[in-house]
């Protein structure tokens, strides 16, 4: 009964993460606008992560779709998702009157902050579900 769970979890995540990576690569200078917005890096810093980030969430997204790398790609989902988070409720806290930058142009009323604090954590959950399951699944 376990796997099919699993194996649902992963395809939302999954889903979730290859769409996000999707729209922030194909407007990589937007999406280094939008980090900037958070007031986290120098300008070096947005651009760098604006060229990593997307392909990062795309390849976990295609790694937890693969039998022997979903669990190592259930870990490194649980670092983004809590990057997110931290930097979310940092904003937050801050009082800025951001966009969250997370599906490019696309998200629309999910683009708020607490509706992206809400869904990165609902996400690192599933993610430490996925990495905390993977050894009942075995058996």
């Amino acid at each position: 009964m376990k796997q099919p769970v699993v194996l649902f979890v992963r395809l939302i995540v999954a889903g979730v993460f290859f769409y996000a990576g999707s729209h922030k690569l194909v407007d990589a200078p937007a999406f280094a606008e939008a980090i900037g917005r958070y007031q986290l890096l120098p300008d070096w810093g947005n651009l760098l992560l604006a060229s990593i980030l997307p392909t990062l969430e795309i390849v976990v997204a295609i790694a937890l779709l693969l039998p022997r790398w979903w669990r190592a790609a259930s870990l490194l989902s649980i670092v983004l998702n809590s990057m997110f988070a931290v930097a979310l409720l940092s904003a937050m806290i801050r009082g800025l009157s951001i966009d969250c930058g997370c599906f490019g142009s696309t998200a629309g009323m999910w683009s708020t902050l607490a509706a992206a604090l809400l869904r990165a954590t609902g996400l690192l959950g599933m993610s430490l579900y996925l990495f905390l399951s993977e050894q009942s699944c075995r058996e």
